[in-house]
């Protein structure tokens, strides 16, 4: 019997390491990200504020990670393949509304939790729609929101907005570019309203 030589079995080893290593190393196709525009320019602003938080949005596990989501039929969710958003979905709401309403100028400070504010009303929403339907080629974007009076922990107001948009194919740059359009229509309603109401 041929005696085995020292330190075969490590050298066996390590290939076979190295040949899992290189299996763990190949990453699938680098996604494509897509970032969402705020607003700036809204019209039609009556009333000024004091210092608002924008906390962010509270949403469905479908709508709360960076998936772009699209609907194929009237029962499934599904999200576009090797595509996402910059953040997660909630977090890049947050950070949209919150731009849209400093660029209003109307509101004394505006910011999120965590920056130290001294809180005059705080915009509470939960998120219940943000998908492109691939049969009828829309973005369907739907949110609730309520204001809340920090002082005296009133409810100033509650209303739910929506809005969609139409695109002409249901490529996944049309999707996106729907879902823009329909968010930005979204934002100037959630900020005209707001600035009304506080």
């Amino acid at each position: 019997m041929q005696a085995r030589k020292p330190g075969a079995g490590l050298l066996v080893a390590a290939a076979l390491s190295l040949g899992l290593s290189g299996c763990i190393l190949i990453s699938p196709p680098p996604s494509r990200t897509f970032d969402l525009s705020a607003p700036t320019d809204i019209s039609k602003l009556r009333g000024r504020a004091g210092q608002i938080l924008i906390v962010e949005p509270s949403a469905l596990q479908a709508l709360a990670g960076t998936g772009i989501v699209v609907r194929p039929s009237a029962s499934e969710l599904n999200y576009f393949p090797q595509a996402q958003w910059a953040d997660t979905l909630p977090r890049l709401l947050q950070a949209k509304i919150l731009e849209s309403f400093e660029a209003t100028g109307r509101a004394k400070a505006v910011g999120k939790p965590g920056d130290g504010l001294v809180i005059d009303y705080q915009i509470l929403s939960n998120l219940r729609a943000f998908e492109f339907d691939a049969i009828t080629q829309s973005a369907d974007i739907d949110i609730s929101v309520k204001i809340v009076n920090d002082r005296t922990g009133q409810v100033a107001g509650t209303r739910e907005f929506s809005a969609s948009a139409f695109a002409p194919s249901d490529s996944l740059e049309d999707a996106v570019f729907a879902l823009d359009e329909a968010m930005d229509e979204v934002i100037i309603a959630i900020v005209r309203w707001t600035l009304g109401r506080v």
